[in-house]
Formats: structure tokens, sequence, C-alpha cells
């Protein structure tokens, strides 16, 4: 893995990259939370569609460590907060929950 600084120049570097993009690895770890602001658990990876090169979903884990589990969640429900740097999740949050 990269450092840092080492990505921030290769962004600083480059004209093609978007100002809002971001390697996905420093997403990873990132904390998910409802729309109460609850959390809800930390993204594990993303998924993308080769064919179109977007991304389709963001997988978080939930539970704790004697019993986690990974969720996809459609890249369409979830926004990223920037004033809490956290990922909110934006429809139905139960289903994400565990909850019905």
């Amino acid at each position: 893995m990269e450092d840092i600084q080492t990505i921030e120049k290769m962004m600083a570097s480059s004209d093609e990259l978007p100002s809002q993009a971001i390697p996905a690895e420093l997403l990873q770890g990132c904390t998910v939370v409802g729309s109460d602001g609850k959390g809800m658990g930390e993204i594990e990876d993303l998924i993308v569609d080769i064919s179109s090169g977007c991304i389709t979903h963001v997988v978080f884990s939930r539970g704790d460590w004697l019993s986690s589990e990974s969720v996809a969640i459609p890249w369409k429900d979830v926004c990223f907060d920037s004033n809490t740097t956290c990922f909110v999740i934006k429809t139905n949050e139960g289903k994400y929950r565990g909850q019905s």
C-alpha cells in the first residue's frame, strides 16, 4: 500500500483525475451510518462494473468481531458526508441494520 503523500503527489500531477477523486483504498475502514447518525459498520470494499467503470455497490461489515457480516449496498443509496467523514445510508437503512 502506498503512503498518503505518494498518493497525493500522484493525484496532484495528473491532469485527468477529477478534483473529487480519491483512491478506493482510502475508503476502506470509513464509517457507515444511518440517517440517524448511528454507526452501522465500516467499508470493506467497492464493487465496480468493469464494462462501465462505475461503482455499483459499497460493501460494509456490520456486527462485532465475533459475528461480523458483509453487506452490499447499492452505490446510489449512500452518500458521503464531508462534515463527519462518514458514508450515510440514504434509503431503507433498516434493511441494512438487519431489520425488515
